[in-house]
């Protein structure tokens, strides 16, 4: 059951691999609520894949795209949104996610996302044609950039504890220390 306080969406940021989706997924269905995943939201505005957006259409495109579908999504109910990895660093999309709902980072480092993503990085745009070593620095890279606009969240986590009755119990903490528990 979500925490009955939250009448907001939850935003789940983090660098992709860091398990967004498969935790949106496990939390919605858990507590109910509706789930979004803006990468797959985009594919359906697009009529094509992230890849073939990327080629056909450039990043820019992506990124208005993303913009679209975070603004197509309601900002009155509870649900949880699984952000692209990028969806946070671009235009204003942070700001607006902190003043229209609570956001989570979920936090790994670049190592365990390295080894996540070797295995996946060539369904992934940004890290196409890149392995081990050189996976790992574009990740370090984009990660200095990203990071600190990921710490802008309002709870930040390490994603290996993020279980949904970690989660809850952290959102309860968050909500008490804010008032927001009755």
């Amino acid at each position: 059951m979500i925490p009955p306080f939250l009448q907001t969406p939850i935003y789940l940021w983090g660098f992709m691999g860091s398990g967004k989706s498969a935790l949106g997924r496990r939390l919605a269905h858990e507590w109910g609520v509706l789930f979004y995943e803006t990468d797959a939201m985009v594919e359906a505005l697009a009529a094509e894949t992230i890849s073939n957006i990327f080629r056909n259409k450039g990043e820019q495109q992506f990124r208005v795209y993303e913009r679209d579908v975070l603004y197509s999504i309601p900002t009155n109910t509870p649900a949880i949104v699984a952000t692209g990895g990028g969806l946070p660093c671009f235009e204003d999309n942070a700001q607006w996610m902190l003043q229209h709902g609570l956001t989570l980072f979920l936090a790994l480092s670049t190592e365990e996302l390295a080894a996540r993503l070797e295995r996946s990085h060539a369904a992934r745009p940004l890290l196409q044609e890149k392995q081990g070593s050189e996976l790992r620095s574009h990740i370090q890279q984009m990660l200095e950039v990203r990071e600190p606009i990921y710490r802008k969240a309002h709870i930040a986590i390490d994603a290996n504890l993020a279980s949904s009755e970690y989660l809850y119990n952290i959102l309860t903490r968050y909500a008490t220390q804010l008032g927001l528990k009755k």
